[in-house]
């Protein structure tokens, strides 16, 4: 019994054994292909960093260049007449400005205006050294002293620079780029579109004048020393006269708003000149001949300049006297809302508004 177990059990063993030997194990994948090497980037480069370690700020995009439109100069190539303050006028010769600008600039201009003639009427003894040429008499060019300070007397005994610039500067107010732009009526972008109008005009100005000069030429290589002499003498005169015209220029662009409320006040008295005298005490009988230069005026530059001449025979308490009536004989000026700041992101994007037309 027990043999025949074992046997069985043997039995069983191998025919176990040769079916596991007869399992056959399946094929192995072959491995996928390897990818090809690709060379990654090279690392940024660090960005440099301000001195005190904040990153650096973004590159500022340039302005656009725009044209002077319309020309400073009319087709004849003259040079177009200043009718106002320059900052004023070089508005109308800017193309970044829209109708938008002028009907929040008329306004303010208009208020800026009452508040210059507040100025002039109150400083008339000031705008009467103006009158007078206190600008043209003046030592224009800088000259220093045995101190090495800029004296307020001059050569020749002529008011020098610093104190020109004493006498003028009461006549000076805010700045009105500035101001503008801080009540939203014009942005950056737009000054500085405005001041290079001005600064065009300006270098015009001074064109014409040099223009205007004889020249100085240079002595010849083989002259005598004392042709060589007299040429260097003559061109440093040349360039003086034109350094001192560029220094007038720019003392009467310092006043121009004030000048040119002076000559508003003045124009509108000459217009109703008999009721202006009477309001400001003046016998207009003493004045006749002045009075009837007024009367013949027939436009407001020849107007002014017998205004003037009236008003510059007066004693100067009665030339303030007719300022100010003038002023008080109009309705007063409408007070306008501030203007919010400009959208300084917005506008120098571009303004969906097309500037305009000049």
């Amino acid at each position: 019994m027990k043999i025949g177990m074992v046997s069985t059990v043997l039995g069983l063993a191998l025919v176990c054994g040769t079916a596991v030997g007869q399992i056959t194990a399946p094929p192995t994948k072959a491995p996928d292909p390897t990818p090809e090497f690709v060379m990654p980037p090279p690392p940024a480069a660090a960005q440099p960093k301000a001195p005190d370690g904040r990153p650096p700020q973004p590159a500022v995009q340039p302005q656009q260049v725009l044209p002077i439109e319309p020309p400073l100069r009319d087709r004849e190539g003259k040079l177009i007449a200043r009718t106002e303050p320059l900052f004023w006028q070089a508005m109308k010769h800017n193309v970044s400005l829209t109708p938008t600008v002028f009907e929040k600039a008329k306004p303010f201009l208009d208020k800026r205006l009452r508040k210059y003639e507040k100025i002039v009427t109150d400083n008339a003894d000031l705008m009467r050294q103006v009158n007078e040429g206190v600008i043209d008499k003046a030592q224009l060019l800088p000259q220093r002293g045995a101190e090495g300070r800029k004296g307020i007397q001059g050569e020749d005994g002529k008011m020098g620079l610093s104190g020109l610039m004493q006498v003028l500067k009461p006549l000076v107010g805010d700045n009105v780029r500035e101001e503008m732009q801080k009540r939203g009526i014009i942005t950056r972008i737009q000054a500085t579109q405005n001041m290079k109008v001005m600064q065009g005009y300006a270098q015009e100005l001074s064109a014409d004048f040099e223009r205007n000069l004889p020249p100085a030429p240079p002595a010849a290589a083989d002259a005598d020393a004392a042709t060589k002499e007299a040429a260097a003498n003559a061109q440093k005169e040349r360039k003086e006269k034109i350094d001192r015209e560029r220094m007038r220029q720019q003392m009467n662009l310092w006043i121009d708003e004030a000048v040119h409320a002076y000559e508003n006040l003045l124009n509108e008295g000459g217009e109703k000149i008999d009721e202006v005298l009477t309001k400001a005490s003046v016998d207009a009988k003493a004045q006749a001949d002045a009075v009837k230069a007024v009367k013949a005026a027939t436009d407001r530059v020849s107007r002014v300049q017998a205004m003037r001449k009236l008003v510059g025979a007066l004693p100067i308490e009665q030339e303030r006297a007719i300022l100010q009536a003038v002023r008080d004989m109009r309705p007063p000026v409408v007070e306008e809302p501030e203007a919010e700041p400009a959208a300084e992101g917005a506008a120098e994007g571009g303004e969906a508004e097309q500037p305009a037309g000049k």
